[in-house]
């Protein structure tokens, strides 16, 4: 059996539509438990992204598209959801296979 080195990618916060560290520099690392690698690191968000988070977002539903939206377009939106890294873009499905090795 042969073993592949995995590359490590590092994500930020995407917070009013702009990608961007945590406020305290701080990342966590994503673990293959299966292997013990590191498949990521990700931005640990602390009180001041979580405020900037939650104001963006009632900024959104107040102002945006999302205050006159009907609630079936706002479902399917929500349903189709994917997030976008700056190298391109992954799923939610693939990301979610780590977890188990």
């Amino acid at each position: 059996m042969t073993q592949t080195a995995v590359e490590t990618m590092q994500y930020d916060l995407l917070i009013d539509g702009q990608w961007r560290p945590a406020a305290a520099g701080d990342y966590f690392a994503v673990e293959n438990p299966a292997t013990g690698d590191t498949v990521a690191r990700m931005a640990n968000a602390g009180p001041e992204d979580v405020a900037a988070a939650v104001a963006a977002a009632e900024r959104a539903f107040q102002h945006g598209p999302w205050a006159t939206m009907p609630t079936p377009t706002g479902a399917k939106s929500c349903g189709g959801w994917r997030i976008w890294s700056r190298s391109g873009g992954w799923s939610w499905a693939g990301w979610s296979r780590f977890p188990t090795g």
